[in-house]
């Protein structure tokens, strides 16, 4: 696969796009920190990152399995791997996701021909496997969130559906939506963004709230494959094209392609933080390249490499694989020194400035419970205001993104402002929301879908999770 070069086509549209929003706000510039692979190992596939800047992914090695890794403040822990249940036969294992804690979660499966998988967690050098679902050879743990809550999929039944998204409860999984796809990614209000055989979908407590589909001309329309969920409710992912893929943005209960990424030959990943800014990449006539959005930007992310970075005139990053809350970026490139392919950690060369935003659909009803979301960045305060004063949007929130619950007894206009402060500065941010006593014709930010039924254990844990979403108090 080629890599874009400085003068390719792409490259020059995204840096002309980049450079008309390039005031306002400004743009981020980065150095470069190569992970560097361990001396026994061959090469090092990097996968997620934490708010903390912790990274875990999979260490390779000649002639045996990989193991999982922990990367932190410069230092790689070996995480190792795991055996198929009952056997001494061990499997590859691969970090794919790691919460603030530094729990990671990931998937073992069996070397070459990969007929079986298991899901695990691990931390500091232990790893904990987690059943597989009846039925099913091979299982998956995808995602994590700040309270231990895993997901991930499971495939290869015998019988139909042959693919389920799973929610794991006490390291055994559960089914959430309907069947033919998996689950990729959860945030800290437990909400779990899965692709079925028909549509991509958020699952919330037992409601399974469709994602649209990007406009198409295929029949059917195939469903959107989300691939990150940030605390808003924002998801990122991609969908089958006429041409290939392409990258998608739901946000207020509307999916639409984010802006100047074209459709790639190959299903790529995107990533989104608590602020909303995206990363990913896409590939183009075999030319791969990174993109970062934000701002209402959208650049290619080598651009964004400081000029005096001593990595930046041999090292062309390939993909985006993830952006935390700080802007930290974990990347994939190409070191023309060694002709080989790394992971690096991106680091703003500044604090980033603080910014806030808050979502809502346009109109609710009256007693009718609609959600008030935000994303924020580089905030040390955010606080609410406006609202009718006792609905609940008043006083102190999270700082990482979130949403809150809120209802409205009263048909009117009604303003829900948040401030956010920093050590750059303060800003603020106001959504307006007309209540009706009728139904409107638009959505709320997730709408509505239907219930199933669920473990008594995962119902508990979602009722906890509720109740500390309506106090906006999850965890920062």
């Amino acid at each position: 696969m080629r890599t874009l070069s400085s003068g390719g086509a792409l490259l020059a549209a995204l840096a002309c796009c980049s450079a008309a929003a390039a005031v306002t706000p400004p743009l981020p510039s980065y150095t470069l920190t190569v992970i560097a692979v361990p001396a026994n190992a061959t090469s090092v596939q990097a996968n997620a990152l934490n708010s903390n800047g912790e990274i875990t992914g999979a260490i390779e090695f000649s002639g045996q399995p990989s193991h999982a890794f922990l990367y932190s403040q410069g230092v790689m822990t070996d995480l190792g791997t795991l055996s198929y249940p009952g056997t001494s036969l061990q499997g590859d294992a691969s970090g794919q996701a790691i919460n603030a804690a530094g729990l990671v979660a990931g998937t073992f499966q069996a070397p070459l021909n990969q007929l079986w998988s298991f899901g695990f967690t691990g931390q500091n050098a232990s790893l904990t496997g987690l059943l597989g679902l009846t039925g099913f050879s091979n299982c998956t743990a995808t995602g994590i969130n700040a309270a231990g809550l895993t997901v991930g999929g499971c495939s290869g039944a015998t019988g139909s559906p042959s693919a389920v998204a799973v929610v794991y409860s006490n390291g055994t999984p559960a089914q959430i939506g309907p069947g033919g796809g998996s689950a990729s990614a959860v945030n800290d209000y437990g909400q779990v963004a899965a692709v079925s055989a028909t549509s991509g979908f958020v699952y919330e407590n037992g409601v399974v709230t469709s994602i649209p589909p990007l406009a198409s001309t295929s029949s059917p329309v195939p469903p959107a494959s989300p691939t990150a969920i940030n605390n808003a409710g924002e998801v990122v992912g991609w969908q089958a094209a006429a041409t290939g893929f392409a990258p998608f943005l739901y946000v207020n209960g509307a999916t639409q392609a984010l802006p100047s990424v074209p459709v790639s030959s190959v299903s790529p990943t995107a990533s989104i933080n608590n602020a909303g800014q995206v990363v990913g990449y896409t590939v183009v006539n075999s030319v791969t390249t990174p993109f970062f959005i934000g701002g209402g930007t959208t650049s290619n992310l080598n651009t964004l490499i400081i000029a005096t970075d001593p990595n930046r005139p041999f090292v062309t990053l390939t993909s985006a694989i993830a952006i935390n809350d700080q802007g930290w970026i974990l990347a994939n490139g190409l070191d023309s020194r060694t002709s080989l392919t790394g992971a690096y950690l991106l680091t703003p060369t500044t604090i980033l400035p603080v910014t806030v935003a808050v979502l809502a659909a346009a109109t609710a009803v009256v007693n009718t419970p609609f959600t008030v979301a935000w994303t924020d960045q580089s905030a040390t305060s955010c606080t609410a205001s406006g609202g009718s004063g006792s609905d609940g949007w008043k006083g102190s929130l999270a700082t990482n993104g979130g949403q809150l619950a809120v209802t409205e007894s009263a048909a009117g206009t009604y303003n829900f402002t948040l401030d956010c402060a920093g050590v750059t500065g303060s800003v603020s941010s106001t959504q307006k929301v007309v209540v009706s006593a009728q139904t409107p014709s638009a959505g709320g930010l997730h709408g509505g879908g239907s219930l199933e039924l669920f473990t008594l254990a995962l119902l508990a844990l979602a009722a906890s999770w509720s109740e500390r979403r309506r106090r906006g108090d999850l965890p920062h």
